[in-house]
């Protein structure tokens, strides 16, 4: 059993005079609301990485955007929640993972005593907001006039001993507990 869940995760955008969501610029700050629901109260904090996709096929490549530590120490039982805010990836990030047209990925990772026990995937592309940009591109990119949409979340949940002791994950059937799609 898991004793702490994400319950809940929107990603947070500015707002218009009218209250709706803006198009998120390349350059603007990813923002996520997060709601954890801790069933048992833990020992640690859980920590919360803000990871963006540079080479989908080598996992050593990702860049952490932010990392946080939630919890004073440890976490009570109960609900909380948090927002969690990081810097959008620079320039040559996205470069590098095949420039702004590409899509990639970006994943927010929770672990408890440095063992993984949920990540939530979104998949990322950058598009002209202005549609016709879109279908004449210009000759070099117009970084300014990129948004950033990120697809709904993809959500994995891994076992994780929690407060206590070691699990024996030596099957792959046993490392990965549950898969949802949100």
């Amino acid at each position: 059993m898991a004793v702490c869940n994400i319950a809940d995760i929107k990603i947070l955008s500015e707002q218009g005079e009218k209250g709706e969501s803006l198009p998120a610029r390349v350059t603007d700050d990813l923002r996520f609301e997060v709601v954890l629901d801790v069933a048992e109260p833990l020992m640690q904090d859980v920590v919360f990485r803000v990871m963006y996709v540079v080479d989908a096929s080598d996992p050593s490549k990702d860049v952490e955007l932010e990392s946080a530590d939630i919890g004073a120490p440890g976490l009570p039982k109960g609900v909380m929640k948090f927002t969690l805010e990081a810097s959008a990836p620079s320039r040559s990030t996205i470069e590098a993972g095949g420039g702004p047209f590409e899509v990639t990925g970006l994943y927010l990772s929770a672990t408890y005593k440095a063992e993984e026990f949920c990540r939530v995937g979104y998949y990322v592309r950058h598009d002209y907001e202005d549609p016709s940009l879109t279908e004449n591109p210009p000759e070099t990119i117009e970084w300014s006039k990129l948004i950033r949409a990120l697809s709904e979340p993809c959500v994995t949940k891994f076992l994780n001993a929690w407060d206590g002791p070691p699990l024996d994950l030596s099957s792959t059937e046993a490392s990965v507990m549950d898969v949802l799609s949100g």
